[in-house]
Order: structure tokens, then C-alpha cells, then sequence
């Protein structure tokens, strides 16, 4: 992706851009919204790895790698404030997607299905 909108993405939020963009074309990228904002239902300030605009509904992609969010590798309370983030965009009513890393790299037409 050469969009400056992309510099704050992570490589494999790029691999996620990148299918995104063969799967809904060039054009389309204009609807993806890396590192979206948001508050969770406590008010904290949050981000989604990406935002997709759907026509007023709102999409929601979170990228997942094992060392993050690996319950075994993580502190409890990280685990935790994963879920009260996802709850909170649930609460909200987007819709949530998580793709992990290795599916991404490994499955990209099954992600792209």
C-alpha cells in the first residue's frame, strides 16, 4: 500500500490491507480506516486495528498474534482488557472480525473468501 493513511500500520496490518485491497479493489481502500479511535464502555480511549465503513455500518478488523493475545503468554490483566475492548466495540454495534497473524500469512485466499 503506498497510502500515507498506512505508515502507523504494523506488517502484518499491511498483509491485511494488502488483501483487502485484492479482494475489494483500489478504490475501495478509501472505506478501510486504519488505527480507528473509539471509546470503550468506560470511556478509555481504544483503537481498532482497522475500520471498514460499510454504508453506516461499521466493520471492525482486529489483527492477532500469539504473543499478544495468547492467554498462556499474556498477564491476566491484558487478557482481560482485550475482551472489555471487544465487548465494548460489540456494545456499540459494529460487527468484529479477528484474523490471526498466521492466517493472514499462511490462508490469504481463505481469508480473502
Amino acid at each position: 500500500m503506498e497510502n500515507t493513511r498506512y505508515e502507523s500500520c504494523t506488517t502484518s496490518e499491511n498483509i491485511f490491507a494488502n488483501l483487502f485491497v485484492d479482494t475489494f479493489g483500489a478504490e475501495k481502500a478509501d472505506y478501510l480506516y486504519p488505527q480507528y479511535h473509539f471509546y470503550d464502555i468506560y470511556q478509555g480511549s481504544r483503537y481498532a486495528d482497522f475500520m471498514v465503513d460499510a454504508g453506516g455500518r461499521k466493520v471492525v478488523i482486529e489483527i492477532d498474534d500469539e504473543a499478544s493475545h495468547n492467554k498462556q503468554l499474556v498477564s491476566s490483566g491484558k487478557f482481560y482488557d482485550d475482551l472489555l475492548k471487544q465487548n465494548s466495540m460489540v456494545h456499540l454495534g459494529w460487527d468484529v472480525y479477528r484474523w490471526a497473524v498466521r492466517q493472514l500469512q499462511k490462508e490469504p485466499e481463505r481469508v480473502k473468501d
